[in-house]
């Protein structure tokens, strides 16, 4: 979460082996609406790199990260989730490779952690919107693997809806969240 822009609503990414993954329209010369509408970019970088970057990008941001305990068995299932999502990518570069003067968010990002970036082949996350195909429905879909489903489908899909899912869940005994960090 940060102080402006879409950064006041929350932003989801989920990190599985010390490597985040993150999806939004990224790519700024394909939105539309204020970055509300784009063609859908997702990220992979190292957590450590990550949360360096997004404290000197924006001193204002918060990052809440939850640790969920999972069995072999939901490991395998998230495993073969992002396997599955990463067959549908074809590697996008950011601005900053043609132009070194781009600050865009994904040539800041690739500047300082030298993140992957991809754009999706087909299929529902070929486009994002921010009130429905956003980065809280990629993180259901990977993390829905492991057994929790969290997203009501029916309603706008905010990172707010996961931030209270697991503040609740990391507060109960016997929950599958069992760490919190504010960075």
């Amino acid at each position: 979460m940060s102080k402006d822009g879409f950064g006041a609503i929350g932003h989801v990414d989920i990190c599985y082996q010390n490597e985040v993954i993150a999806y939004g329209a990224y790519d700024e010369a394909s939105t539309h609406l204020f970055g509300a509408i784009g063609e859908g970019v997702l990220f992979i970088v190292d957590k450590e790199k990550y949360v360096s970057f997004c404290h000197k990008d924006d001193m204002t941001s918060h990052i809440f990260a939850y640790t969920l305990t999972l069995n072999e068995v939901q490991k395998e299932r998230i495993e073969d989730t992002i396997d599955e999502f990463k067959k549908g990518l074809v590697k996008w570069d950011p601005p900053c490779i043609n132009n070194q003067e781009s600050q865009d968010y994904a040539s800041r990002l690739y500047q300082g952690t030298h993140a992957s970036f991809y754009k999706f082949k087909s299929g529902m996350f070929k486009y994002y919107f921010v009130m429905t195909t956003n980065c809280v429905l990629l993180a259901d879909r990977i993390i829905g693997k492991s057994g929790i489903d969290i997203v009501n489908m029916n309603g706008i899909i905010t990172p707010g809806t996961y931030l209270s899912y697991f503040e609740e869940e990391y507060k109960k005994e016997n929950s599958r969240v069992i760490e919190k960090h504010i960075y």
